[in-house]
This record gives structure tokens, sequence and C-alpha cells, in this order.
């Protein structure tokens, strides 16, 4: 069942998946919420500098959105 919806931020009842950094104040919040919710998160960041922000905040799986072809 889906407990939040939006064009950026999906939370269902066990997963997360976002399409902004994580770093950012936003992206932390949401994780910080799904966390709460009990989610599985899965995000992005830009840099490898920001994987172990994003990791300290509570994130499952992170993707460097710069590394590799989409």
């Amino acid at each position: 069942s889906m407990l939040v919806r939006g064009t950026d931020l999906d939370i269902h009842r066990f997963d997360l998946r976002s399409s902004f950094d994580c770093s950012s104040g936003v992206g932390t919040a949401a994780i910080q919420l799904a966390k709460f919710f009990g989610a599985h998160v899965a995000t992005t960041v830009g840099s490898d500098e920001k994987v172990p922000f994003c990791r300290n905040m509570g994130a499952d799986k992170i993707v460097n959105y710069k590394h590799g072809s989409w």
C-alpha cells in the first residue's frame, strides 16, 4: 500500500525509491521518514564522497548517478 506518492518520492509500505540526491535537505528528511516507516531505501548521490553520509542516514542502496551508463 502507498504511504506517500510524489513525482520525486514514492514511499510504499516496505521501500523508498528517490530520484534526488540523498545528501540534500529533502533527501535526508525522506530517508529518515522512510526508515521510520520501516522502508528499504534506495537513493542516488552525485559523488562518491557523499556515500558514507547517506549510508549513515540509513540508505540501504546508494547509486552514484555520474557513474555507469543509464
